[in-house]
């Protein structure tokens, strides 16, 4: 693996790492009842999300937190979009976590990974 390769590896898990821990702040920031600043702060997180992850090549995760911020942008029913990008994070995990696994020699079972 080249360096470069190796640094996008990392920053790729980093932001994967990060992502999984700001599922907390959505459940916080969008708490019912949602009031504007928290709905703006989770529509900033939900485009730092979307940017995020087109440049790191989980596309996915991009259209679906873009999706989010929409929805967010719009004042319409936010939480379709929300489960999506947690199902979205959650893929993207496993997906990493077999990933590492293949090239580090492992099993690549997501449930034998550390």
């Amino acid at each position: 693996m080249t360096v470069d390769a190796a640094l996008f590896d990392e920053l790729r898990q980093r932001f994967l790492e990060r992502i999984d821990a700001d599922r907390l702040r959505f459940a916080t920031l969008l708490a019912w009842p949602v009031n504007e600043p928290r709905r703006r702060s989770a529509r900033m997180l939900a485009h730092r999300i979307a940017g995020g992850g087109g440049t790191l090549g989980l596309e996915r995760i991009s259209l679906v937190a873009a999706g989010l911020e929409r929805a967010l942008g719009a004042g319409i029913d936010h939480r379709p979009a929300l489960r999506d990008l947690h199902e979205a994070i959650d893929l993207a995990l496993v997906g990493e976590a077999n990933r590492e696994a293949l090239r580090t020699g492992g099993s690549g079972d997501p449930a034998t990974v550390d």
